[in-house]
């Protein structure tokens, strides 16, 4: 079922570490060189997934993930074709046509 709303970031961290993950913890985001404010929330218009991503401020690489309804993140990548140089909005469009081309 598509969803309609896009969760806010305080959900999904809620339902993630409700899940049992430990995507969100303190210590996992020292390790990748990120803070919580650095996440974003995407839906994509087409199949409706929604996308967790920040930018890794060691390596300027961002992480992706997308979120399932469960808590679960689904395939958390690392994404390299996202030139260091754009803001988050930029990489918002090219998670958006990613998903769009699976």
């Amino acid at each position: 079922m598509l969803r309609k709303t896009t969760p806010t970031l305080s959900e999904i961290v809620e339902h993630t570490k409700a899940s049992g993950s430990h995507f969100f913890d303190r210590k996992t985001l020292k390790f990748f060189g990120q803070r919580l404010s650095d996440f974003h929330v995407v839906r994509s218009p087409i199949s409706g997934r929604i996308y967790v991503y920040a930018k890794n401020h060691k390596t300027g690489v961002y992480t992706v993930a997308e979120w399932l309804d469960t808590g679960a993140m689904q395939g958390a990548y690392f994404e390299r074709d996202i030139p260091n140089r754009l803001d988050t909005r930029d990489a918002r469009k090219v998670i958006i046509a990613q998903d769009e081309a699976r």
